[in-house]
């Protein structure tokens, strides 16, 4: 009968433990799969800068104008893929042989959260921006320049 008693005096502050662990584990686990979605729509949005870049670069036939206009129509209709994301933001820009692409989205948080930089209270969103410059250069321009350039190297070995 002793140990049925001290049993039951010392078997409750598991409970309480618990009620206060709980929360906080459950929050831990929360945030971390929050952060996983904010880093998969951030490897998102900069495979979609990269591929949409590219596509701009190689269109050698088109004016700076619709060069811009191309780009920004190739990367529509990518919206399904992101998490918590409602709209993107896309910009191009082409100035002289480069071209510039930049995205950005806002992804939809549930509650309210402190910001690593100055400590304040924000809206539920993150921000997410991408930007990638590429050069507009003809690949087959330069893959002939580099064959003529090594066959310029192999003649001058010969010597």
């Amino acid at each position: 009968m002793g140990v049925s008693v001290k049993n039951k005096k010392l078997g409750g502050y598991f409970t309480i433990e618990a009620a206060f662990l709980m929360p906080v584990f459950i929050c831990v686990i929360a945030l971390l799969c929050y952060l996983g979605l904010y880093m998969c729509n951030r490897v998102l949005l900069l495979h979609d800068v990269y591929t949409a870049g590219l596509r701009g670069s190689l269109r050698q036939d088109l004016t700076n104008e619709e060069v811009v206009d191309y780009t920004l129509r190739q990367s529509r209709g990518g919206m399904p893929k992101y998490y918590a994301v409602s709209q993107i933001d896309r910009q191009a820009r082409v100035k002289g042989n480069k071209l510039s692409v930049e995205f950005e989205c806002e992804m939809q948080i549930p509650v309210y959260v402190l910001t690593w930089g100055n400590g304040k209270l924000i809206k539920k969103q993150w921000i997410i921006n991408e930007k990638k410059t590429v050069d507009r250069t003809n690949p087959i321009t330069f893959i002939r320049v580099c064959r003529k350039v090594e066959k310029a190297v192999e003649a001058n070995k010969r010597r």
